[in-house]
């Protein structure tokens, strides 16, 4: 079942090394790395320690990149005025991040005017909802409150 394009988390819970921080480095993640929490049952007592590992982590990971910074300005003065320059005309853009659920995908389109034509966003949640639905089956439906929280799926976010 985790093998059904399951993201983040859910996937990590699974057994399954997908994190965008590690498989598609960018940004400041291409330097400093965040290691990759994963247990194989899959079931709900590993989604939720892997949330643990994941959190604890993560401070780790904040206080040693704190630690770490150098002495003097925190910004470079100009440097906002750079990212102002406008989009390009008949243009697309994907980007992808690791999200606190998993791996969210932005697409933009613009026009020959530069302007917007069309955004699409992918939440991870619509990559997870089939997984939960398979981890269901068969499942007695007192189990599905704690198994759905466990997922912890953005209702809104499955059909962005």
């Amino acid at each position: 079942a985790a093998e059904l394009g399951t993201v983040g988390l859910v996937a990590r819970a699974a057994g399954l090394h997908r994190d965008l921080r590690t498989t598609h480095p960018s940004g400041y993640y291409r330097f400093a790395h965040v290691p990759m929490s994963v247990i194989a049952s899959g079931d709900v007592f590993a989604r939720a320690f892997v949330r643990k590992l994941e959190i604890k982590r993560s401070v780790d990971f904040i206080r040693r990149e704190l630690a770490l910074l150098p002495a003097g300005a925190t910004s470079c003065p100009g440097a906002a005025g750079a990212a102002s320059a406008g989009l390009r005309p008949d243009h697309i853009a994907v980007a992808l991040v690791e999200g606190w659920r998993g791996e969210l995908c932005h697409v933009a389109l613009t026009g020959a005017d530069g302007r917007f034509a069309s955004y699409k966003i992918v939440d991870p949640s619509f990559h997870n909802w089939m997984a939960l639905a398979i981890a269901l089956r068969g499942q007695q439906v007192s189990d599905f409150p704690l198994c759905n929280k466990s997922f912890n799926l953005s209702y809104c976010g499955h059909d962005l």
